[in-house]
């Protein structure tokens, strides 16, 4: 934002309300696609139960190995 402010030559006053407009955005959209994701992977975990209890735990404990290892 501060390179874009200094480009465009805004003034404090603009660089502050764009960058908090931007910020809130991002929160925003953030937190809607949190409860889309949770709620899909809430119907799915019924009918997945043996993916979401054993597979996908065990394929992000291997990744998290895989990442301390290199």
């Amino acid at each position: 934002m501060v390179a874009l402010s200094k480009s465009e030559k805004w003034n404090e006053k603009v660089t502050l309300g764009i960058t908090a407009i931007a910020g809130f955005a991002h929160t925003l959209s953030t937190i809607i696609i949190g409860i889309v994701v949770g709620f899909f992977g809430y119907k799915l975990s019924g009918s997945y139960s043996f993916i979401v209890g054993v597979i996908a735990p065990s394929l992000l404990i291997l990744l998290g190995i895989i990442y301390l290892i290199s």
